[in-house]
């Protein structure tokens, strides 16, 4: 009803004002002034109306924007408009005994009513906008609600390691402490792809030798209970800042440097230690639910795998140190579920900020950059008042539903929640959404995938020390994984890919526990890697036997 409204004063105000120009202009003599003058008074108002009606339908139909009531309103506006001028100039111009009529039009009058008209149709849209600003005060409010409701508890600074760790990284992030000429190097090292890697190399262990205090500080933080860094979770921000990511990060790097050393040296109970370290390093890492921390919480999870492969295919594990292995408590799934309810929350919190002003609406229409605005002009306050007038709530609309609906994806076993995605990615890419909708929704299936992965590349580690332990123990293979319950494994999980057994694989001097991973498809342990991103998900062991007798 509002729209309609809106529509006829807008109308109103549109052809009152030609109407008032030709009534003024009937009264020149001169044919060609008048018609000039009348000409201009109709073609202007229907360009200023043309113009945004053409651009809201490109972007309607070539863009997929949801623009809501604005491109049927601009569209109705200028056909009435049409109509309007076309009746407006026929009775004006017709030719009467007492001559021109629109000569006798109380041009007053007119005039009155296209103030009348004006100050209507700008008391409706300040009404509207007004409406509006109230809906984002609710939004705001829905937002901190939102972040609050999965946002970490509070620990006492005794049992808080994230104090530790805000000084560990500031002497990490100090100048000149990774050796510029080798770090590289040593950083290709941990990643078990890299087949010439020399962790005995006297530099390493020299650079080591001198972070030990460093290293001691970090292990002995990790083993406190919690990690809480201070955020302001009850007004969640698109622009909060994480800065210890980075640093926690390189702290994981350290720790991973120290555990291949060691394990390289022989050193197995200081390496499982050190392991022990950088799962618990992972966790508290994880404690934050938000994406990007999620995806950080993933990357040291993988390092702190991709050493106890290397321990377990270098040395001799004892069961004693095998049993000693602390497996990561982030319920990987829960962090995700709980990182993506914050990230609504930091969506709700953009729509506010963008369409109050508080950041620039069309820098981030334009590149996605976001950047806070210190004056805005009247220009930009017009914009504004026009996207929360017309764009908002659809946007916010649509919003929700896309967040919720990718939520509940996200949720779903693999094989499901990849057709879901695909039919996800066919409706983004056909139906229309609203701009900042379309801007905030981007990389979440990334992120699910990752997650995925992440559990899988765990429970391929957990059955791989599982199998390890039980050979220690009966001085053979499983026949099949299920053996591994209730001794090894209260439950032996299954490959959340294929939702079937993990596959047992011996080559060479290696077991290889694999997953079919993301293609689906059983390559016989190949790993998983290249430009087709093809192969399987593997955690290898080498068995002491084996080993010994390559010795």
């Amino acid at each position: 009803m509002i729209f309609f409204l809106l529509t006829v004063e807008l109308l109103a105000v549109f052809l009152l004002a030609p109407a008032l120009v030709i009534a003024c202009v009937s009264h020149n003599k001169a044919t060609r002034v008048r018609l000039a003058f009348s000409a201009l008074a109709v073609v202007l108002p229907g360009l200023f109306l043309l113009a945004p009606a053409a651009t809201a339908t490109y972007f309607a139909q070539q863009a997929n924007l949801k623009l809501g009531w604005l491109t049927p309103l601009l569209q109705l506006a200028l056909i009435g408009y049409v109509a309007g001028v076309i009746a407006i100039s026929w009775r004006g111009f017709r030719v009467c005994p007492e001559g021109i009529r629109a000569n006798h039009w109380p041009r007053a009058r007119l005039a009155t009513r296209l103030c009348i008209a004006i100050i209507l149709l700008l008391l409706t849209l300040w009404k509207m906008d007004s409406t509006a600003r109230q809906e984002l005060a609710s939004v705001r409010d829905e937002a901190s609600t939102l972040a609050l409701a999965v946002a970490p508890s509070q620990v006492p600074d005794r049992d808080n390691a994230a104090l530790i760790y805000q000084r560990v990284i500031e002497t990490i992030e100090a100048k000149d402490f990774w050796p510029t000429a080798a770090t590289d190097q040593w950083l290709q090292w941990i990643d078990p792809i890299e087949d010439e890697r020399d962790f005995t190399d006297v530099k390493l262990t020299a650079f080591l030798e001198r972070q030990q205090d460093l290293l001691q500080v970090i292990q002995d933080a990790t083993g406190l209970p919690g990690c809480y860094f201070e955020r302001d979770y009850d007004r969640p921000s698109i622009d909060m800042q994480l800065p210890e990511l980075g640093g926690l990060r390189d702290m994981q790097r350290l720790l991973a440097l120290q555990a291949h050393c060691q394990a390289a040296q022989g050193h197995v109970a200081e390496a499982v230690t050190t392991i022990n370290a950088m799962y618990r390093l992972a966790d508290h890492t994880g404690r934050e639910p938000v994406l990007i921390t999620a995806l950080v919480t993933i990357a040291m999870e993988h390092m702190a795998n991709n050493a106890l492969q290397y321990l377990c295919t270098q040395t001799n594990v004892s069961l004693d140190d095998l049993q000693r292995v602390a497996w990561p408590h982030t319920p990987l799934r829960e962090l995700l579920s709980d990182a993506l309810q914050m990230e609504e929350a930091f969506g709700l919190s953009a729509f506010c900020s963008l369409a109050e002003g508080r950041h620039d609406l069309s820098a981030v229409i334009e590149s996605g950059d976001v950047a806070q605005v210190d004056d805005a002009g009247l220009a930009d306050h017009a914009v504004l008042a026009l996207f929360r007038i017309f764009l908002l709530a659809p946007d916010l609309t649509d919003y929700r539903k896309t967040m919720q609906h990718q939520r509940t994806v996200a949720a779903q076993p693999y094989a499901q929640a990849q057709d879901a995605w695909d039919r996800l990615d066919v409706e983004f890419a056909t139906q229309p959404r609203g701009i900042l909708t379309s801007l905030l929704l981007s990389g979440l299936r990334k992120c699910s995938e990752a997650v995925i992965r992440a559990e899988t590349e765990r429970h391929c580690a957990q059955v791989a020390l599982a199998v390890y332990r039980y050979h220690l123990t009966t001085g053979h293979l499983p026949a099949s994984l299920a053996e591994l319950s209730p001794n090894e494994m209260a439950v032996v999980p299954s490959d959340l890919y294929s939702r079937e057994p993990l596959h047992v694989k011996q080559s060479g001097r290696d077991v290889l526990i694999y997953s079919v991973g993301p293609d689906l498809a059983d390559n016989q342990g190949a790993d998983f890697g290249g430009r087709e991103q093809t192969g399987d998900l593997v955690f290898r062991i080498t068995l002491p036997a084996a080993k010994d007798g390559q010795e």
